[in-house]
């Protein structure tokens, strides 16, 4: 949640260069287990979306076969940050090795600040 709320706080400067923050999830956001909170909880104004079915994850092919926190649903992705032009055709990508390896808001900032000119 820690790259989200970062994100969060950049949000206007992301904006004002012409991009925007989605979040995907594979939790499902009306059943979330246990101990886990929603996006909202955390102060996120930013469009979470869930993807319980991970059609996502498959999509871009980001499941990642070690997960064991919850291999009874599928796995989880690895942690991934993409940043895509209007057409959704994906421009930079940062895929992480485990749940702690995403990357610094500054690194996303300064992705898309050289992408957007």
């Amino acid at each position: 949640m820690a790259q989200l709320g970062g994100l969060q706080d950049e949000l206007g400067a992301i904006r004002n260069m012409g991009g925007d923050v989605v979040a995907i999830s594979a939790d499902d956001q009306q059943s979330l287990r246990p101990g886990v909170t929603g996006a909202a909880a955390h102060g996120i104004a930013f469009v979470t979306l869930s993807d319980p079915n991970r059609t996502a994850i498959h999509a871009y092919g980001l499941l990642n076969p070690q997960d064991v926190l919850v291999p009874v649903e599928g796995g989880l992705a690895y942690p991934t940050t993409l940043i895509l032009d209007r057409d959704g055709v994906v421009r930079w990508r940062y895929i992480g090795r485990d749940v702690g390896d995403r990357p610094e808001t500054a690194t996303v900032l300064r992705e898309l600040k050289r992408l957007t000119g």
